[in-house]
């Protein structure tokens, strides 16, 4: 699903990804988390919310420092 919502991103569907992201947030045996609040900080970032992105984006940082896209 994670890489599903990364397609809809790359084709400007932000808030159809940010659904299906959210459902991955909530999936405890998905074993990247970083990678969904990568995709969500970059999906609210497209829609013109800063704060969420922001908070996604630092979550993704907190939980792996290599995960810098």
């Amino acid at each position: 699903k994670n890489n599903l919502a990364l397609t809809l991103l790359d084709q400007n569907q932000s808030r159809d990804a940010i659904k299906i992201l959210h459902e991955v947030e909530g999936d405890l045996t998905y074993t990247a988390p970083e990678k969904t609040f990568t995709n969500l900080g970059r999906a609210y970032f497209d829609i013109g919310q800063y704060n969420k992105a922001e908070d996604y984006l630092l979550r993704s940082i907190e939980l792996r420092r290599q995960n810098c896209t």
